[in-house]
């Protein structure tokens, strides 16, 4: 039996020192806006120390001094697990343990007082896009009688450009994604059931030593491909015909890749859908064709107008946004209305997310693709994945 290259084994962890690194330019940063401490919430959590639960702690950093990190959890229960948290000092709080947090009326004056040790004054917050709202506005209420400061454009600028380590896990990331998709298309056949499609995903991401995004990961098809196989419809067997849509998501060491392809069963279907298949590739290519430093966002949405044409103009829907911690990190753009500027840069990992609506009935088609923005253009980083059309169309579970 010929052994897989692991995704988990193409990458290393993000060392200490880099971690370190993150949180020594927050003192630059509250220098700069005369800040006297500052407060991060969700992902931005886990981008300065390697917390794996963003949504459940908090990291507090004083202007000049050593951060701590709040966590329902003790030091020698996070040891205990595995966890590689770079930070100074951890502090357990009860108040955000899931019985609290998913209470009707949650309580935060644990938190609140564990916070005192910053010195009262302008304090900057910053939150990601998973927070509990009322824990957020506690805060804001708590620092108000100096000034709040919201910091959260700074860390989303920051994160924006992946460092070389950072690039090589999301690589690692998006290979065990690839390959794991392309078992899955390869799979695809008439009377084959989507339990048994998502049974063999998920088997080959754990072989690649990744863990595997429950909410990500799904085989859907018929009028809405993308929907989640539930359990009830797992056991559903795929008709000839049918457009099936394939998405795979992982995590790896903290970073998130996410890929999809959609597929006709049996590669016969009325020929618009097979028409529409067609321009949704050619609609990627033409946008990792005009990917490149200095370009910017809007001309990638007009090389995928281009590649539409006037019959299928308007019809190929989507967003353009990076990733990295998160699957979803700004910039986040609609390729239908993208704004003015969004200037590409080196070190940039964007997720292109397309789908395609050939009439009513007939179904949704989608595709994702991860592109890496290098010095004279962009790599694909979904690779491996049968991405020709015409094969996708006729493909019958045979390589």
């Amino acid at each position: 039996m010929e052994l897989k290259v692991r995704g988990c084994d193409l990458a290393l962890p993000l060392p200490e020192a880099e971690y370190r690194d993150r949180r020594a330019r927050l003192d630059g940063l509250m220098e700069q806006l005369d800040l006297k401490g500052l407060v991060a919430m969700g992902s931005h959590v886990s981008y300065l120390t390697g917390y794996p639960r963003y949504d459940e702690a908090i990291y507090a950093q004083p202007r000049g001094g050593e951060g701590m990190i709040l966590t329902p959890w003790s030091r020698s229960h996070l040891e205990e697990e595995g966890w590689r948290i770079s930070c100074g000092e951890v502090m357990q709080v009860d108040d955000l343990s899931p019985s609290n947090r998913l209470s009707p009326n949650p309580d935060y004056k644990g938190v609140l007082k564990a916070l005192e040790s910053l010195e009262r004054g302008r304090i900057g917050l910053a939150h990601g896009f998973q927070v509990d709202p009322i824990l957020y506005e506690a805060l804001r209420e708590h620092f108000r009688s100096g000034a709040v400061v919201d910091c959260s454009e700074w860390f989303w600028t920051a994160r924006m450009f992946k460092s070389p380590r950072e690039r090589e896990i999301l690589r690692a990331a998006f290979y065990a994604v690839s390959d794991s998709l392309n078992e899955g298309v390869k799979a695809v056949e008439e009377g084959v059931t989507r339990g048994e499609l998502a049974g063999l995903i998920a088997d080959n991401l754990y072989i690649h030593g990744v863990d595997a995004l429950s909410g990500i990961f799904s085989v859907g098809s018929g009028f809405n491909p993308g929907a989640l196989s539930q359990p009830e419809d797992g056991d559903e067997a795929l008709k000839r015909g049918e457009a099936i849509t394939i998405q795979v998501g992982c995590r790896l060491y903290g970073y998130t890749a996410e890929a999809s392809r959609s597929i006709i069963v049996g590669g016969v279907g009325p020929s618009i859908l097979m028409e529409a298949l067609t321009v949704l590739y050619e609609s990627a290519e033409a946008a990792l064709q005009a990917a490149a430093p200095g370009k910017s966002l809007r001309e990638v949405c007009e090389a995928i107008w281009e590649a539409e044409g006037k019959h299928w103009g308007g019809r190929i829907k989507g967003f353009i946004h990076s990733t990295g911690v998160e699957g979803w990190e700004p910039p986040i753009i609609r390729v239908e209305e993208p704004p003015a500027g969004g200037e590409l840069r080196e070190g940039m990992i964007l997720s292109l997310d397309l789908s395609a609506t050939p009439r009513p009935g007939l179904g949704i088609l989608r595709l994702k693709e991860g592109l890496l923005i290098l010095e004279d253009g962009a790599e694909k980083l979904v690779t491996g994945v049968i991405s020709d059309p015409p094969r996708l169309r006729i493909h019958e579970g045979k390589t």
